[in-house]
């Protein structure tokens, strides 16, 4: 399947949904203010408006308060979902949680305190532009604006009363999105020879990505639609369930941003959507963002690699993890991961660490930070030339 984009003149919202989007009849509605932690002297202003549907209508001041109302109204939806990423980005569900079986927990934990560090975070944080900073500031302050008002205990959903629901920060979301999406359990097995692995199962899907994955969505143009605007249908077979699933959102600065469509849960802004000018999708593609490396060892060293003739040494990062006991002590774990300048050695199913090969994959977003900037150029644009 080729990788695509399809555009559209935007019909306007009412032509869309066949009603006036903003007279649809109001659920709910309030507005917040709120104190902002020290990167503004002003406070938040936002009004959030929900829907018949539940969804929230979110027209805010200024990017920090747009950020703030959808954290809040998130957390109302999904709280304990954005409770676990954070949990699971920080290293800590062994911690609270336990090993797990097969070592699940555990093998999360050493990955997480190898790549979505604070220092991984704050790099994706700080190449982000200042509108995208400010919203993510604010998320994480309108979030824990609701976790403030609502008892842990009482908190809807199935983290109801878990301690591991705590506030979070601007640095945690980062976070959030340096955790790996695939072969976090390969990174965490991999050792040299006669080093003790782990006992996690594999998450390798050898089908591979785009053959397991599909999509579809229709752009129509304004010669064959009956009000002569341009439409698009998107149709992007993405989970009903999990963690991963879409929420439904439309945020407004005014005279700024004016965006409706979804996003992952627990991911700030719009990134299947469309405006009062544009409509946007996209859908999987074959292309291999993934590379493997078959790396031939250097004689009598399984941790050094030849390169151009010449061994070079992998890099170690050496981690603790905290484990919860049965009796609910802790119990600090040591693990050493391994690292090539292609990426992170891997234990491939079929392919073990041995004395003579190891393999490593090199992943070509793992340095891009561009993803903010180009979303919030999508969401502003007011022509096709534009997006």
């Amino acid at each position: 399947m080729r990788a695509i984009a399809l555009l559209a003149s935007a019909v306007p919202f009412r032509t869309l949904v066949g009603v006036p989007l903003l007279l649809l009849p109001l659920a709910a509605a309030c507005t917040l203010d709120g104190r902002r932690d020290g990167s503004a002297a002003s406070g938040y202003d936002v009004t959030i408006r929900r829907d018949a549907y539940g969804v929230p209508h979110i027209v805010a001041a200024d990017f920090g308060s747009l950020g703030y109302g959808e954290g809040y109204a998130f957390a109302q939806d999904h709280a304990c979902t954005l409770a676990d990423q954070v949990l699971r980005a920080r290293g800590e569900r062994a911690r609270y949680l336990g090993r797990g079986e097969r070592d699940v927990h555990l093998a999360s934990d050493v990955v997480a305190h190898a790549v979505s560090t604070e220092d991984a975070g704050r790099l994706s944080f700080e190449a982000a532009p200042p509108e995208v900073r400010a919203m993510v500031v604010g998320y994480a302050d309108g979030y824990n604006r609701y976790l403030a008002e609502t008892p842990v205990d009482r908190i809807p959903g199935w983290c109801g009363g878990q301690p591991w629901v705590r506030p979070i920060s601007a640095l945690d979301l980062a976070r959030r999105g340096k955790f790996p999406a695939a072969f976090v359990m390969e990174i965490a097995t991999a050792a040299p020879p006669g080093a003790e692995p782990l006992a996690a199962a594999f998450s390798f899907n050898p089908e591979g990505e785009g053959l397991t994955t599909a999509s579809n969505a229709w752009a129509i143009g304004a010669e064959r639609s009956e009000r002569g605007r341009g439409m698009l249908f998107a149709y992007p077979h993405w989970f009903w369930t999990g963690g991963q699933r879409f929420w439904e959102k439309h945020l407004t600065v005014p005279g700024d941003l004016d965006v409706y469509g979804v996003s992952t849960l627990g991911s700030p802004g719009v990134a299947i959507g469309f405006n009062r000018h544009v409509a946007w999708t996209h859908t999987v593609s074959a292309s291999r963002r993934i590379t493997f490396y078959s790396l031939k060892l250097a004689p009598g060293d399984p941790t050094a690699y030849l390169y151009d003739g010449a061994p070079r040494p992998m890099h170690k990062r050496v981690v603790t993890v905290d484990v919860r006991q049965p009796d609910g002590s802790l119990t600090p774990v040591t693990r050493t991961l391994y690292g090539t300048h292609y990426g992170p050695v891997i234990n491939l199913p079929g392919l073990p660490w041995t004395a003579e090969r190891a393999v490593a994959y090199r992943d070509v977003n793992a340095a891009n930070f561009r993803g903010g900037a180009l979303y919030l150029a999508m969401q502003r644009a007011r022509s096709l030339e534009a997006f």
